[in-house]
């Protein structure tokens, strides 16, 4: 049971949209599979009734929250925390909610939350470790996204610039490095 929803501001209705039509597009993918569909679901900021009233109580509830408003976002996460004793929830979120203080950390797990992240640091990787050691004793400082960020760039232009020379960016493609970032 999939249920998208957000509130009807502008830049929520164009982020439900393009998330509507991906998720068509992947559902028409699965060819001699059951067909989910998608339900959508347009709220007021604080009304998260109908969205509620989607749930099924027999079937696993897949609920994608396309909105980055707080007053929304809180009040669908507090909303649906709470049912989880009688439906099987889980919820998809937008990368904005890790800055919401809104949102309680317990409702999240209870809803299993999944939110996208457009970069990793995996801590437990020795070249990362190593970094971090490395960045610590040069600037007696923790590194942040910026500095993995520069050193995988900086690391892979002087990959290519050792490799190639200076006719480098002919051979981008050529080019493997596995980032730290």
């Amino acid at each position: 049971n999939i249920i998208l929803c957000s509130t009807e501001i502008p830049t929520d209705k164009e982020l439900r949209d393009q998330i509507f039509r991906v998720l068509q597009e992947a559902l028409a993918d699965q060819k001699g599979k059951l067909r989910d569909t998608v339900l959508v679901v347009r709220s007021a900021k604080r009304d998260i009734a109908d969205v509620v009233a989607k749930l099924s109580s027999t079937q696993n509830n897949v609920v994608i929250a396309a909105s980055e408003d707080v007053e929304y976002v809180t009040a669908l996460v507090r909303k649906l925390a709470g049912l989880t004793k009688d439906k099987r929830i889980v919820l998809y979120g937008l990368n904005g909610w890790t800055g919401m203080e809104t949102l309680e950390a317990k409702d999240l797990e209870v809803l299993k939350t999944c939110i996208p992240a457009s970069t990793w640091i995996d801590h437990d990787d020795p070249r990362v470790q190593r970094f971090v050691r490395d960045y610590r004793a040069l600037y007696q400082n923790e590194p942040g996204d910026f500095a993995f960020l520069g050193f995988d760039v900086s690391y892979f232009y002087l990959t290519a610039l050792y490799r190639f020379g200076p006719g480098f960016p002919a051979h981008f493609a050529e080019v493997t490095t596995e980032p730290l970032h």
